[in-house]
């Protein structure tokens, strides 16, 4: 079964001006960078058919997608730029690939660069999801000709990487022909026309399974194309949104810091640098006074039922026992927080924002009232770009 969408906000993108591309030819290296942290896939073996100079690692990838390895009929370090008014056009003498002619109904194909990859897809896992981008300099020239560069990515033989229109990923497909195609600075890299960030999900059973990366030059060899790529395993149906989180099987990461909840030393504020202080809103003195004392650390309170004469109730972290005291009213909190959550990215820098609330609490005795409160320190984050 397969899933695609496009990320639309790419329209509007801005150029990536840190992207960077480490050239290389080795296999493991490409396929641990496009794989990155996913926990659900083991690597088993890869290998690379192709120039060294055809592929490379990436950081700071355009449009915000992830790390991972760019490859291209030509050099990959020529992805790197804001567009220029010279053809991008290398040839690098390497074959074709199969994979590519079968993309264009069987014309020859020229410079390929393949990454196979032999993995194993772990219980708990339904599949592969992908998201990756496609970019070439045969836009807008050669779109309907014989020039017609693509490229796939195959998981046990089926194709499954397709544009918006479920076609293809190739020059002379729906896409390049469209109003949609990007263009330098806004794609985020060199070539004449990109996709926006493109995603396809694809249900797979575990066990072992074979996924190969193409790219080619067809046709001729000249004016190369390129796709940024990212791979990773998936839960239920594989649609956008199912990735599973690093920090699967590790209890989560109940507060979106990108800590898993089994080492996090507060997991449930965010605290990304682990700093003990940043949990401080969790450590205050208490709730006190005349009449009524608590002891503990403090934390968010919560009372479901009024204590009875003489009963302990705990509030949050707090440990309340009233002399002969009946608690007629619930705790009251007024809380500002600051709910956004941040996807992880090196050009985001997160700061922590300190937001103060009051507890108020309203104890009734046979002969008086008291009312007492105590402030807390809760942590939200803002991100900085």
């Amino acid at each position: 079964m397969i899933f695609n969408t496009i990320t639309f906000a790419a329209l509007f993108a801005t150029a990536v001006s840190g992207l960077a591309v480490t050239p290389t030819g080795n296999a493991d290296t490409l396929a641990k960078a496009i794989l990155g942290s996913s926990p659900g896939i083991k690597l088993v073996s890869a290998s690379y058919a192709g120039s060294p100079d055809s592929a490379g690692t990436y950081t700071d990838g355009p449009q915000g997608i992830r790390n991972a390895a760019v490859l291209t009929s030509g050099d990959a370090v020529d992805t790197v730029g804001s567009g220029t008014n010279v053809d991008i056009s290398k040839s690098k003498g390497t074959a074709g690939s199969a994979l590519c002619s079968s993309l264009a109904g069987g014309a020859t194909s020229y410079d390929a660069a393949v990454l196979t990859m032999n993995v194993e897809l772990l219980s708990g896992f339904t599949g592969f999801f992908t998201e990756f981008i496609f970019a070439s300099e045969e836009y807008p020239e050669w779109v309907g000709s014989q020039f017609n560069d693509v490229m796939g990515i195959y998981v046990d033989g089926k194709q499954i990487a397709f544009d918006s229109e479920n076609a293809p990923i190739t020059i002379n497909g729906p896409f390049f022909k469209s109003d949609k195609v990007l263009v330098p600075p806004a794609s985020g890299s060199n070539f004449d026309g990109s996709t926006p960030i493109l995603k396809s999900g694809h249900v797979a059973p575990t066990g072992a399974h074979k996924i190969e990366i193409a790219i080619c030059d067809i046709a001729d060899r000249l004016r190369d194309s390129s796709v940024f790529v990212t791979l990773g395993a998936c839960t239920g149906e594989c649609k956008e949104g199912t990735t599973v989180s690093p920090c699967a099987g590790k209890g989560g990461d109940s507060d979106g810091d990108g800590i898993c909840d089994d080492v996090d030393n507060c997991p449930n504020h965010p605290n990304p640098d682990q700093n003990p202080a940043a949990c401080g809103g969790l450590h205050g003195t208490g709730i006190s006074g005349t009449g009524i004392k608590g002891t503990g650390t403090g934390g968010y309170p919560i009372v479901t039922t009024p204590p009875k004469y003489g009963n302990t109730t705990v509030i949050g972290h707090a440990t309340i026992t009233p002399p002969c005291v009946t608690l007629t009213s619930m705790v009251t909190k007024t809380i500002t927080t600051c709910t956004q959550k941040t996807i992880c990215h090196p050009t985001v820098t997160v700061e922590p924002v300190t937001y103060t609330s009051t507890i108020s609490l309203t104890v009734t005795t046979p002969c008086s009232t008291y009312t007492v409160s105590t402030v807390i320190v809760l942590f939200g984050f803002s991100h900085i770009t």
